[in-house]
């Protein structure tokens, strides 16, 4: 069986489907064929819908670590840390959606009105999305200053005089030198 070579073939079709997709909108069977900027707006909201989901995956662990509530296994550095990230994937994310929203009122992707609606729908749902993300990374970082709040009662009060005021030295040393004394005094 003989073999040929075929290769240069096969690039020149891939070569003049290129050059043909290139150029502007192709109709096939009376339906207008999606631009490429139509495909980066697609591309880049897919990116920022994919960021909100790791950035939420983040505001839960945050989430976790500041509803622990012990005292003696404190995560402030981690926390702080995490803290740190999710602010910066927010002003990212923020820059984000703004570039996105202004990649679609200033480009070709208007090219009707539905399409156009439906620019607008994504960016005001990633908006949304960002929005209700940003209220919860307040509301924990406010259980987190509560908590922090809390800790810091619970210390002062266990290292602090409050517990020498729960059980006075005075009473249990002289108690003791008390039976001390009639265990000497008296046998038993």
């Amino acid at each position: 069986m003989t073999c040929r070579e075929r290769t240069l073939e096969y690039r020149s079709i891939v070569q003049a489907r290129r050059s043909r997709v290139a150029g502007a909108y192709v109709k096939q069977n009376n339906a207008v064929a999606v631009p490429p900027t139509r495909s980066q707006f697609n591309k880049v909201a897919g990116t920022i819908g994919r960021n909100i989901a790791n950035t939420c995956e983040k505001l839960e662990k945050l989430a976790m670590l500041v509803s622990n509530k012990s005292l003696f296994e404190d995560r402030s550095t981690e926390i702080n840390q995490l803290t740190e990230i999710i602010n910066e994937d927010l002003s990212g994310l923020d820059r984000m959606i703004g570039e996105l929203q202004a990649f679609s009122k200033n480009s070709a992707v208007q090219v009707n009105l539905q399409v156009s609606q439906h620019s607008n729908s994504v960016v005001c749902s990633l908006q949304s999305q960002l929005a209700h993300i940003t209220m919860d990374f307040k509301e924990v970082l406010v259980s987190r200053t509560e908590s922090i709040k809390e800790q810091k009662q619970r210390r002062d009060q266990f290292s602090s005089g409050s517990i020498s005021s729960a059980y006075p030295g005075d009473g249990f040393q002289s108690r003791v030198c008390y039976c001390s004394q009639n265990v000497l005094q008296t046998p038993c």
